[in-house]
């Protein structure tokens, strides 16, 4: 075998353990075991995936040490770090259960440690679209199995996959069906992308994608997702102003035909108004105004919001406010806008994908709360973030730069 053909396998391998390793913490972390509700869901074995992080780090630590490597540091690097430590830093202050700490230090900053120190094992160059290609990937393994344990429950060992059809949403591992819906909302961003920049045979994986969107019911992601389909084609400098003026009527056309069914997906999945998340946010406010000044600034710590309220805020803006106060809003408000505003004037091929992909984070928290939390969205907001870094600190971006 040539050097060539042996350089190539080994590039291939590596590239398979990194999907291999990343998806099987990721799956660890979103699996539920099967309940009757899906609320709450029971992620038992999310603590083996914190043990799996915290090894992983460790080990290629050592090894970057033991090889006097230097880490590149930057603003994203450096505003993220502060954004995440001083959640941890509330969460310490206003202590409720070591659980809640973890979740901020050991998954949220471990898995990001983690992507980036294996990134750096790999041709930095390529990252950003491995990044794409697994978020596909992972996003079509999700649907599939989804779709099968509707046909038949699935079970591997400890592993076991149901679908309830007196509650016809299906949601596969992640029992809850608002969980899988962002999931399935970034592969269909991830179609689209591969559809209008490399391939037209995305387009059936992306009418999949779609079609499991509905059938999860998640209105939220729903409407998420069409802005970000909005912003994407508004941004793709290879495409005409007719398409998007298109595009943005079809987006009218879906939204519309949504709002047209929502009392009917109501009934249809046995669900509660949403309008009921409007008294959800009134009593955050409530909260919000017995606050002291100290925790209006430093915030409560991690789901105070939960504990007071007795229900999840379905808003992570109002989450943010409580749990860690304004000084944390404020650092992930100047993060958030540096990584937008970076990606806007971003040439790089993919960049209009992530800010896509930005932009439905945060239209998705207006109406949820995942980033941060152990969840798939804060995992995606890594990678923006990890993208970001790794476009401003490789030399051959080098030239690009936010005026």
């Amino acid at each position: 075998m040539s050097t060539r053909a042996n350089t190539k396998l080994l590039s291939v391998v590596k590239h398979g353990l990194f999907y291999l390793l990343i998806g099987v913490i990721l799956f660890l972390s979103t699996y539920s075991l099967p309940v009757e509700s899906y609320n709450p869901t029971n992620t038992a074995y999310s603590v083996y995936s914190h043990f799996i992080l915290l090894f992983t780090t460790i080990i290629i630590g050592v090894y970057y040490l033991h090889n006097n490597a230097v880490l590149e540091l930057n603003f994203t690097l450096f505003i993220f770090g502060a954004t995440i430590s001083f959640a941890a830093i509330s969460s310490t202050i206003y202590y409720h259960h070591i659980r809640f700490v973890s979740t901020i230090l050991i998954w949220n900053l471990l898995l990001f440690t983690t992507i980036l120190l294996i990134g750096l094992l790999l041709d930095k160059q390529k990252i950003p679209r491995m990044c794409v290609r697994f978020l596909f990937l992972f996003s079509l393994f999700s649907l599939v199995i989804s779709l099968l344990s509707m046909v038949h429950p699935l079970q591997w060992g400890w592993i076991e996959i149901t679908y309830n059809s007196e509650y016809p949403r299906i949601a596969g591992w992640f029992v809850n069906p608002n969980y899988l819906a962002p999931v399935l909302a970034v592969g269909f961003l991830t179609t689209v992308h591969y559809y209008e920049k490399y391939n037209h045979i995305y387009i059936y994986p992306s009418a999949l994608f779609m079609i499991g969107m509905l059938f999860t019911g998640s209105r939220g992601v729903t409407i998420a997702v069409i802005v970000a389909i909005l912003v994407y084609f508004s941004l793709d400098r290879d495409i005409s102003i007719g398409r998007i003026g298109l595009y943005s009527i079809a987006g009218v056309i879906i939204l519309g035909i949504c709002v047209l069914l929502f009392q009917h997906t109501t009934n249809v999945f046995h669900r509660e108004t949403p309008f009921a998340r409007l008294e959800i946010w009134a009593e955050g406010f409530t909260v919000l105004a017995s606050s002291s000044p100290f925790e209006l600034l430093l915030g409560n710590g991690h789901r105070y919001f939960i504990t007071e309220v007795g229900e999840s805020p379905h808003n992570g803006y109002i989450r943010f406010l409580i749990d860690y106060g304004i000084v944390f809003l404020v650092l992930y408000s100047i993060l958030v806008y540096y990584l937008g505003r970076y990606l806007y004037f971003s040439r790089e091929v993919d960049s209009s994908f992530w800010l896509s992909v930005l932009v439905f984070l945060l239209v998705r928290d207006m109406t949820d709360q995942a980033i941060f939390h152990i969840r798939f969205e804060s995992f995606v907001f890594m990678l923006v973030v990890l993208v970001c870094h790794i476009w401003l600190t490789s030399n051959w971006n080098s030239n690009q730069t936010i005026d």
